[in-house]
């Protein structure tokens, strides 16, 4: 189909052979399931069904950009030979596509979308019920925002791939699961994480933001005054800086492992780790509570407006000569040790 439009009421109707699309636009006036190949040259090429479904089960070789847009109903391109070098555009229900190589996908505007690629995944722009992508072996990125109504699950290389999805306007409606390396993701909204298996982790939010559970290597989190949970226990092996502005952080749920020093900036702060905390320069506006498995010890300066409570097992070490306790202060510990630039009031002390 070269520079126009073939109409047909179904696969039937094309004979025998492979579709080949060189800027022209196969146009179904039903659903359409074919087993054939389609070839897409140099000048693009659309499929469309008026009908409602679109399942192409032959491989596809698109050497330039294809539209696929099924009126609403299912779009189907799961052969695992698919080799798409241009951008997919996707329009129409439940959509699965699978590519052998690398997948760029354009602007969508789908049902729940399933992609899996054998190299990196752009999930492009546009919306969808639901995501689920898979990159084999390489990152997952966008090339804009995207608006997604229920779960999205990202997998980049097995926990290893590189995930990118940083567009301020980004709107995960629901939960999010990410697998991946160095990872950032970023909501114009409040944000939900859910299972966490990441490198790097920075996490930004416009309203509450819970990071969910699981590991990361180290965790930047951003609410921009909301508050910030979690669903389940993290494991923190680097180091972690949770700033919630005015908003509250509150990590209380047990198991948490904070493996590197732990920065706080928000409102009313309360945090329970099964292992030692080591804090770094942080700035409370409201109370702060912390309970350790194991020691508390500081690297920077707390300054904390309201009552501070301190529970180790271990011992408690608070001597930067900057802290500013502004209320009551509640000790227990093996052994203790604080220091205040201004007045210091201590409420209890145990050890």
């Amino acid at each position: 189909v070269r520079n126009g439009v073939l109409q047909v009421a179904s696969d039937a109707n094309l004979g025998l052979g492979r579709l080949v699309l060189d800027g022209g636009t196969l146009s179904a006036t039903g659903d359409l399931t074919s087993a054939r190949s389609v070839v897409v040259m140099a000048n693009t090429g659309s499929i469309t069904s008026s009908g409602s479904a679109i399942a192409l089960s032959g491989a596809i070789d698109a050497g330039a950009a294809l539209s696929i847009e099924a009126n609403g109903g299912a779009i189907s391109l799961t052969n695992t030979a698919n080799d798409f070098r241009g951008f997919v555009n996707l329009a129409g229900g439940a959509t699965q596509i699978n590519a052998a190589n690398s997948l760029t996908l354009g602007n969508i505007a789908t049902g729940a979308l399933t992609a899996v690629s054998g190299g990196a995944l752009s999930l492009g722009q546009g919306s969808a019920a639901s995501i689920d992508a898979t990159s084999t072996s390489g990152a997952v990125v966008q090339g804009g925002a995207i608006s997604v109504a229920g779960t999205t699950t990202i997998s980049a290389a097995a926990g290893t791939g590189a995930i990118t999805l940083n567009s301020t306007g980004n709107d995960f409606g629901s939960v999010v699961h990410l697998t991946g390396g160095t990872t950032e993701i970023t909501d114009a909204n409040a944000l939900t994480l859910g299972n966490l298996a990441t490198g790097d982790l920075t996490a930004t939010s416009n309203g509450a933001l819970s990071l969910g559970q699981g590991s990361a290597a180290s965790i930047n989190a951003t609410s921009n005054n909301g508050t910030i949970v979690q669903s389940g226990p993290l494991a923190v092996a680097g180091t972690t800086m949770l700033n919630a502005g005015t908003g509250t952080i509150t990590l209380t749920q047990g198991g948490h492992s904070f493996g590197g020093a732990l920065g706080t900036t928000g409102g009313n702060t309360s945090i329970v780790a099964a292992s030692g905390l080591t804090l770094s320069a942080g700035a409370v506006g409201g109370t702060l509570g912390l309970t350790s498995g194991g020691a508390i010890t500081q690297t920077g300066a707390l300054s904390v407006v309201g009552t501070s409570s301190f529970d180790a097992t271990g011992a408690i070490a608070l001597t930067d000569a900057n802290n500013d306790f502004g209320a009551a202060v509640s000790l227990q510990g093996s052994s203790i040790a604080i220091r205040d630039r201004n007045d210091l009031t201590v409420s209890s002390l145990a050890n």
